[in-house]
């Protein structure tokens, strides 16, 4: 599992706060082409301070500007492996007879 900047989500906030990119960078301590590159989702690691810079400058928690990404897709034979790894084991019954 990764974590991805949701980088149209910070320009709709940084839209509805009325701040133009620049003022949001310098509110946020980065640089404008950093910022750029964030609302543009072309960082694909983003560094946790950055997230919560960006976020405190936003007023919001960082968990509003982010995006968890599953590293491997969820498959028939995953999930069934998920499921078999964590499922109670079968009791049966024997007869006392």
């Amino acid at each position: 599992m990764s974590i991805r900047i949701n980088g149209q989500r910070i320009a709709e906030l940084r839209a509805n706060k009325g701040l133009n990119i620049a003022t949001l960078a310098r509110k946020a301590g980065v640089s404008v082409p950093t910022l750029i590159r964030y609302e543009a989702s072309k960082i694909t690691r983003p560094h946790a301070s950055t997230i919560q810079v960006i976020a405190q400058a936003l007023e919001v928690p960082s968990t509003e500007i982010i995006i968890t990404v599953l590293d491997e897709p969820v498959t028939r034979e995953t999930s069934k492996t998920v499921i078999t790894e964590n499922a109670t084991p079968e009791v049966k019954e024997t007869s006392n007879a």
